[in-house]
């Protein structure tokens, strides 16, 4: 995770560089984006953004206004009455996530469930902890299954809305639904402390998940409009840069009958091409 003068930014996918919160409008300088583009080494930079060359996407929000069962698809309740049987939620000191959170982040990285490989390093999980603990508008949310460590939820409030900054989970618990327990139970303990209005959970992704965005809206997310800008690497600037080198990389996306799955995170270097201001 990179700290800015106006925002912070951690990898996410293959080549990209997000802000945190993922829904919270930023307005970081060009001198920022391009300082954390050539420190992470990513290619592209991309937070909420009001310009009107933003990228239209959605992202997931629940309100209090409506909150209830009512909100949630059928079938996440079927699995939410099942996991309640063997899963506790509720609020866990950043001290137990120290302890318990690396093999949560191991066992997310082993299956491929998540890419954050320098959180299974026990001593860069322990600074980070520390580091979020030091903010009190920071928390931390976990799933138990059988006393043992789900699943695990990172809040920051702002205001009378709480960011999710960080969900993971450890897929050989899977049976028990753990996150879909940590996310019920999350949404009924703020809204009836009446201290925040809105719990968000990030944004579409690009490219789209449609597997995570179902998810989001099953637990009771609505898709709520916003806009993200796209900027490319310094270095690679030049080059991404309007219409010919993105129908180029739209058709490297599309090679073989289907396309290639592997290259589909070359979308976000499309969209870079697109919001490039001219030459």
């Amino acid at each position: 995770m990179i700290v800015g003068p106006h925002a912070c930014w951690r990898p996410i996918g293959r080549f990209s560089l997000q802000s945190l919160p993922g829904a919270l409008v930023v307005k970081p300088s060009p001198e920022e984006v391009r300082a954390v583009l050539l420190r992470s080494g990513r290619l592209v930079a991309l937070y909420p953004s009001v310009e009107a060359i933003a990228q239209p996407l959605v992202s997931f929000v629940a309100r209090r206004h409506g909150h209830g069962p009512g909100r949630q698809q059928r079938q996440f309740r079927q699995k939410l009455r099942l996991g309640k049987r063997f899963t506790a939620v509720g609020p866990i000191s950043w001290q137990e996530l120290e302890g318990e959170g690396v093999a949560v982040n191991r066992a997310a990285v082993a299956a491929r469930r998540s890419n954050h490989h320098i959180w299974c390093r026990p001593q860069r999980w322990l600074r980070f902890c520390r580091a979020l603990a030091e903010d009190p508008r920071m928390t931390a949310w976990g799933s138990r299954v059988e006393g043992r460590l789900a699943a695990f939820l990172l809040l920051w409030q702002s205001d009378r809305t709480a960011h999710g900054l960080a969900l993971q989970w450890d897929p050989a618990l899977a049976w028990a639904y753990p996150t879909h327990c940590l996310y019920d139970g999350v949404l009924d303990t703020l809204f009836a402390r009446g201290h925040t209005d809105a719990v968000a959970v990030g944004r579409q992704m690009i490219p789209p998940r449609s597997d995570l965005d179902r998810f989001k809206r099953h637990a009771g997310f609505s898709p709520e409009p916003c806009t993200v800008r796209v900027v490319a690497h310094p270095w690679l600037a030049p080059w991404l840069r309007g219409r010919a080198p993105a129908t180029v990389l739209r058709r490297i996306m599309e090679v073989g009958p289907t396309g290639w799955p592997a290259l589909a995170p070359l979308e976000v270097l499309v969209r870079a091409c697109e919001q490039a201001p001219p030459s």
